[in-house]
């Protein structure tokens, strides 16, 4: 990756932000602050937090045992369901009763990617 472009793979676009690897909505408030970020372009960073709160959803909707998950899916999971409960983004189109949601195996291969390659590029 040379200096001027996007971290992610194969990407050239011209960086116009940071993206926060993992994606900030992962985390509650005060557990943000020293996350790691990687220079962006707008596609990979801005234009890909519908897919962020996607997977943030998917995540926290098995918390029972995890108090930080728990948290995240009282304060936002649930409002971002309830808000886009018609939306493409909802995870409630893909509900299967009983089972739980079916997972977008695209949307969810994108953040797992993005996830991936920003820290391949960090220098830890």
């Amino acid at each position: 990756m040379d200096d001027k472009s996007c971290y992610y793979k194969n990407c050239k676009n011209e960086i116009t932000s940071s993206e926060h690897i993992p994606p900030k909505c992962l985390f509650p408030k005060g557990y943000r602050k020293e996350l790691i970020t990687v220079p962006s372009c707008d596609e990979h960073n801005t234009q890909k937090s519908n897919k962020d709160e996607y997977f943030r959803n998917i995540l926290t909707l098995h918390v029972e045992n995890n108090i930080l998950g728990g948290e995240i899916a009282e304060n936002k999971t649930f409002r971002s369901i309830s808000r886009n409960r018609l939306s493409e983004n909802s995870i409630l189109k893909d509900f299967i009763p009983s089972i739980g949601v079916k997972i977008d195996p695209i949307k969810f291969n994108i953040i797992i990617s993005g996830i991936s390659y920003g820290h391949s590029t960090h220098i830890f």
